[in-house]
């Protein structure tokens, strides 16, 4: 059966998610912000982090349930295609009133898209207002420090994790909790595991969460002292201090030369206990008169990791927040074989 998705703001992001989870050969068709997946499972709208919507294939108008005697609808790609649903609100007395398609979630009863010669019914609407509360009404929670929970499913849908995800700079716990949430055991460490054990204890309790958790107070530099192995790992690690102004350009280099010895030491261990991929973010910091960045790359094989190919996008992938002042890069990575 084939899917359309509606690719968010982030369409690179986006398209690898589907790449991770579906495979590249899967992915039939992308262009604009529009994806088809021909997958035999229907897919769910609440697995995905930068996908909006979800539409399913039909072969003809007809197959579109009104059910409402009052509704909105929208239309994207085919102009005839809004003028034979009108024809049909009429003959069916329904009032229809049309609504612009949009690419972002809304409130609308029926949307059609016509997209490379084909019809698709949309059925799944993303829904950030609940990732919101989900966000806001945890006992511990910081909008400047935390990851979105948008980009933390993305992560995990990078690492293709079947059973585990470990992140070893856990912070408050949202990986943590949008592993759970999937249906994966999770492990985090960080040097205080108070704010992550309120958020997830909250979460078992709010959505009957089956799997398991382990927290473990400790330091990144020694993975190996509190963990065998590991399935793959998803973590956006210390990004370095929080500047108010564009730094300095020695100010800027002195904290790369620190994170990139903090980073070395992180791999080293990774090395001795990931089994699969390890997805992270990594910081570049912008100064007065320039970008200043690591060599990651260099870090990373030197530690038997290599960086994962992609059919669509330029790994790593960017991305950064307008006028922001450490860049990020998000890295997926695979053992050397």
């Amino acid at each position: 059966m084939e899917y359309l998705f509606v690719l968010g703001r982030d369409k690179d992001l986006a398209l690898l998610e589907l790449e991770s989870v579906f495979s590249f050969e899967n992915v039939k068709k992308a262009k604009g912000g529009f994806a088809v997946v021909d997958t035999g499972e229907k897919p769910a709208i609440e697995r995905f982090g930068g996908i909006t919507k979800i539409g399913k294939r039909i072969n003809d108008l007809n197959e579109i349930v009104i059910g409402k005697d009052k509704l909105s609808y929208s239309v994207f790609g085919d102009k005839e295609i809004r003028l034979m649903m009108k024809k049909r609100f009429k003959e069916e007395r329904v009032k229809g009133m049309f609504r612009a398609f949009s690419y972002e979630p809304g409130n609308v009863d029926i949307e059609i898209v016509s997209f490379d010669g084909k019809l698709f019914l949309i059925e799944g609407v993303s829904k950030p207002k609940e990732y919101r509360l989900r966000d806001e009404l945890r006992p511990r929670f910081d909008a400047k420090k935390v990851i979105s929970i948008r980009m933390a499913k993305m992560l995990i849908n990078f690492s293709k994790a079947e059973k585990e995800i470990f992140d070893p700079f856990c912070g408050g716990g949202t990986i943590l909790q949008e592993g759970l949430l999937r249906g994966l055991d999770v492990i985090g460490i960080d040097r205080s595991v108070n704010d992550a054990r309120k958020n997830l204890n909250w979460l078992r309790k709010g959505f009957s969460i089956k799997n398991n958790f382990k927290l473990i107070e400790g330091d990144a530099r020694e993975l190996s002292k509190y963990v065998n192995g590991v399935e793959c790992v998803v973590t956006e690690p210390y990004m370095g201090p929080y500047f108010r102004k564009l730094p300095s350009v020695g100010k800027g280099k002195r904290v790369i030369r620190s994170l990139a010895e903090m980073y070395d030491r992180v791999f080293g261990e990774l090395g001795k206990i990931v089994a699969g991929r390890v997805v992270m973010i990594i910081p570049a910091i912008r100064t007065y008169k320039n970008i200043l960045e690591m060599d990651f790359m260099e870090i990373a094989s030197r530690h038997g990791f290599k960086l994962v190919k992609s059919g669509f996008v330029k790994m790593p992938v960017e991305y950064n927040m307008p006028k922001a002042k450490v860049l990020r890069e998000i890295w997926v990575l695979e053992k050397l074989k």
